[in-house]
């Protein structure tokens, strides 16, 4: 059992002088030569059996020192730290190491930053709500959706062309001078602000009248999609027919049997029905979001820049496995959204910050409110993730207390309770204009 003494420097960080005793070292080293005999191949031996004079002789004894040192610091630094309720935030700063020696002692000094106990400058939180049932706006937003779907294009009065208009158009293209198969297109009805085409196309139309014939010039992008025209230039002869609007159904019986139903009052019950499903399922956690959010605006303190950090990679790593199982990368995802990689660094950086602040500030409250976490709390807790492990909860509880998991578990649930608190005393006015 390691021996070990905490002292709050003047800066707020943490000193740590641990010993580890001699047992423990020689078992470190064992281990280290066990695990290098596995990993390397010893004429005449099977992995694992060669005698630990040879392993010594071929990895040396500093190898051995050196890599029991690191193994004997990770096994004990962050039980002992989370032993003590402490979390830290960025990379621990050792003194100098020596190295290990079996049959001795081994002591080692480190300094580290902990979790911030920032505070609120209030804990009185308002926000608006929409109605749990489903309002007739929401269910006339749905119905216009319908609508959309059965709409009739028409022939809008000639004007300007606005930047969401749909156009009937022709046009003649070449690229690099040359025309090519599909290069002309007759009677189009084209929806400018999709994203159809490259900008400069849609700049050109923008502004004119139809009757009017426009030109628009540009290089083709995208070398996996136009491996053939990729890079040249492209030109279009745009002639511009009339400006089209949609002309929506009227809200009766007859769109409601285009739509599937039997009549408008099927239509609209149906749509209400499945309004009110969707919130049951969301409404609460939508409720809770939006107090914690309202919460952390009024946290008072500034958060560490590496606890920002931490929580932006945890989270471009998680996105990077979301998007692994799709068969795509992060680099081939932001070219797709059209956003630069600097866009995508700064929005991580931004939900990073935006998590970390909701956290510290249900942490802050639950301090406030003397919202404590007992031990038949974590016991509690063991027993239901011992449950969905089915595995016996003093094993549960050995397992996270040698990952060093505690003190996480701890805040965890006291976060759980300022949150609970949080919906059960804050102000939530009922608004059907609320989104």
């Amino acid at each position: 059992m390691s021996n070990a003494t905490f002292e709050t420097l003047k800066d707020g960080k943490i000193l740590l002088n641990a010993t580890v005793p001699a047992a423990d070292v020689d078992a470190a080293v064992a281990q280290v030569y066990r695990d290098a005999s596995k990993k390397y191949k010893i004429p005449g031996f099977r992995p694992g059996k060669a005698p630990r004079n040879m392993v010594e002789n071929l990895v040396g004894e500093e190898y051995g020192r050196a890599m029991a040192t690191d193994k004997v610091v990770n096994d004990t630094f962050a039980q002992l730290v989370d032993g003590e309720g402490y979390r830290v935030v960025g990379q621990p700063q050792f003194d100098e190491e020596s190295l290990v020696t079996e049959g001795e002692d081994y002591t080692y000094v480190v300094t580290f930053e902990t979790r911030p106990e920032l505070i609120l400058t209030d804990s009185d939180v308002a926000i608006k709500m929409p109605p749990r049932e489903a309002t007739e706006n929401e269910i006339n937003a749905q119905i216009d959706t319908i609508r959309q779907r059965f709409a009739q294009l028409k022939k809008a009065r000639s004007r300007k062309i606005r930047e969401d208009d749909i156009v009937l158009l022709s046009f003649k293209s070449k690229v690099d001078g040359e025309e090519y198969e599909g290069s002309t297109v007759e009677q189009y009805p084209y929806h400018l602000g999709q994203n159809m085409m490259p900008p400069e196309f849609e700049e050109a139309i923008v502004g004119a009248k139809p009757g009017q014939t426009v030109e628009a010039e540009f290089t083709i992008e995208g070398a996996e999609e136009n491996t053939e025209f990729a890079g040249k230039p492209i030109q279009f002869e745009i002639e511009l027919h009339e400006i089209q609007e949609p002309e929506l159904p009227e809200v009766n019986d007859d769109l409601a049997i285009m739509s599937g139903f039997e009549s408008e009052e099927e239509m609209r019950g149906e749509i209400r029905s499945n309004i009110e499903g969707s919130k049951q399922n969301s409404y609460d956690n939508v409720l809770r979001g939006r107090l914690v959010s309202a919460l952390a605006e009024k946290l008072d303190g500034e958060i560490p820049q590496p606890l920002i950090d931490s929580r932006a990679e945890f989270l471009k790593h998680d996105f990077s496995e979301m998007l692994n199982q799709n068969s795509m990368s992060i680099e081939q995802y932001i070219a797709m959204s059209g956003a630069s990689l600097e866009d995508f660094e700064n929005d991580v950086a931004t939900q990073a910050k935006m998590g970390v602040s909701e956290e510290l500030a249900l942490e802050a409250l639950a301090r406030e409110k003397g919202l404590e976490v007992g031990d038949e709390d974590i016991t509690i807790e063991l027993e239901k993730i011992a449950e969905q492990a089915q595995m016996p909860v003093d094993q549960v509880r050995k397992k996270w207390t040698e990952a060093a998991l505690m003190t996480t578990l701890h805040d965890e649930i006291a976060r759980r309770k300022a949150a609970e608190w949080l919906v059960e005393n804050s102000e939530v006015e009922i608004d059907e204009e609320a989104m």
